[in-house]
């Protein structure tokens, strides 16, 4: 059986105003969310030919956190660009929306060592 939050905890579900903020124009999340349940909250389509589109989701159990889900791509010289997911502790929207930024604008990117190394 799903643990489902009791009325005293009714606010710790809804879409904190500082947190939609922090997401900005990218914000597409419910205005609750449900109890322990990834639940996608914020779109960030890339914006150049190096970025990958990136989706935020968010867990509340009610403390709150971030999971970053990179999608498969190409870059500007044609070089495959693997899925990936970052995770966040408690509480970092501010961080979540950073990363999913700055991949999304080509500035981030994660690969495997073994990737990174071939010569």
């Amino acid at each position: 059986m799903k643990a489902e939050h009791t009325p005293e905890f009714e606010s710790c579900y809804r879409a904190h105003p500082e947190e939609v903020q922090s997401f900005g124009r990218n914000w597409c999340g419910p205005p609750a969310l449900p109890h322990g349940d990834e639940t996608l909250i914020a779109r960030y389509p890339k914006t150049c030919k190096d970025g990958q589109d990136v989706e935020i989701f968010c867990c509340a159990l009610p403390a709150r956190f971030y999971t970053i889900s990179v999608a498969a791509g190409v870059n500007s010289v044609g070089r495959p660009q693997h899925p990936y997911q970052v995770n966040t502790g408690s509480g970092c929207d501010k961080l979540a929306a950073d990363i999913a930024g700055a991949i999304s604008g080509g500035m981030l990117g994660f690969e495997p060592i073994a990737e990174a190394t071939k010569e």
